[in-house]
């Protein structure tokens, strides 16, 4: 069995957040893991400047571009899971590298909105030391971070013999996606809703922004 644990499932197991991983683990002998309709702070990072530019350069630059990329990763990775939090997916494309976090589920903590906000502080702090390193190739690395709290619901989706997933769907989920395709990458500019803005005021001040195209209804800070 430990040889099994060694080789098989630990390996696996490195794919998968670890908040993810203990619910797994806690509900082993059910079918499937339960369903949860809850509140919870969604973060949306864009990272700009990075996978757009692979088509383009050389073998050595390539390589330089793929390690920055998985180092930045691992380093914001460590700062979510230090705040109890779940990086929950990273998609590369050619407009850039999205990554989605949520906090509140599938373990909520009072505080997951103050959680957040000190998460996304910090990364783009990441953000911000790797674009000097990468200024050396030429390249610009920006960011652009939405965050939105409000209800999800959270569960298990896919076959219970096939492939399955755990996510999480919501409008506060559509909201902190749009509001990161808004915020200013040349400023690595955070844009948050008014709910996550309630919630963090006693320790950080947010300046209110112009309504922006798409969001009528809705304030950012």
């Amino acid at each position: 069995i430990e040889e099994l644990l060694d080789h098989h499932v630990l390996p696996i197991a490195a794919y998968l957040p670890h908040p993810i991983l203990k619910l797994i683990v806690e509900h082993t002998a059910d079918k499937r893991r339960p369903s949860n309709f809850t509140q919870a702070t969604i973060i949306f990072v864009n990272l700009i400047g990075i996978t757009e530019h692979i088509d383009t350069l050389e073998n050595t630059q390539t390589e330089i571009l793929i390690t920055s990329l998985s180092e930045i990763f691992a380093h914001i990775n460590a700062v979510v899971e230090t705040q109890n939090g779940v990086l929950k997916k990273m998609t590369c494309n050619t407009y850039g590298s999205d990554l989605m976090i949520f906090f509140g589920v599938p373990y909520s903590f009072a505080d997951n909105a103050l959680r957040a906000a000190e998460t996304v502080l910090q990364v783009r702090h990441i953000v911000a030391q790797y674009s000097e390193q990468l200024a050396a190739e030429n390249l610009d690395l920006k960011c652009q971070i939405g965050l939105s709290s409000g209800f999800v619901f959270a569960a298990e989706i896919g076959s219970q013999v096939e492939r399955r997933e755990y996510n999480v769907v919501g409008d506060a989920v559509n909201t902190a996606a749009r509001l990161a395709s808004r915020a200013d990458a040349n400023q690595n500019e955070i844009l948050l809703t008014d709910h996550v803005y309630f919630s963090i005021a006693h320790k950080y001040n947010c300046p209110i922004v112009d309504e922006r195209a798409g969001f009528k209804g809705k304030s950012q800070r």
